[in-house]
């Protein structure tokens, strides 16, 4: 009994910490479209809504997959509550997308909650 008990924690521990690299190569997957629609924001780059709405689409479906793989931990609460906060400011920003002013006033709650989340559980 014992030894079944220790294989499924041994198996239950390889697969929260695949499970964690996954979320961490989603964030990777992230950075490069994140930066170029920071650009976009600050005037350095020409405004593309294509390109945002892809990166916004991406942030919107990746949360729900953030999301679903979280346990009932008081820190996996917390992190599914501000994914959802994420994904709704991202869903806000959508409908935002036919100019650059509109985009730019619909973005900072986006980047607001990754600081937010990032400032608390980063590494």
């Amino acid at each position: 009994m014992k030894r079944g008990m220790s294989v499924g924690l041994v198996l239950l521990l390889t697969i929260s910490v695949a499970y964690a690299a996954g979320f961490k190569g989603i964030m990777k997957a992230w950075r490069s479209p994140t930066n170029a629609a920071k650009a976009m924001v600050s005037g350095s780059e020409p405004y593309d809504a294509a390109t945002v709405r892809k990166l916004l689409q991406a942030y919107i479906a990746d949360s729900d997959d953030i999301k679903s793989h979280l346990s009932t931990s008081a820190e996996s609460e917390d992190l599914k509550r501000r994914f959802t906060a994420f994904q709704s400011d991202a869903k806000a920003a959508l409908g935002q997308l036919d100019s650059a002013a509109k985009f730019k006033a619909a973005y900072a709650p986006v980047m607001d909650n990754c600081s937010s989340c990032h400032d608390k559980y980063r590494d």
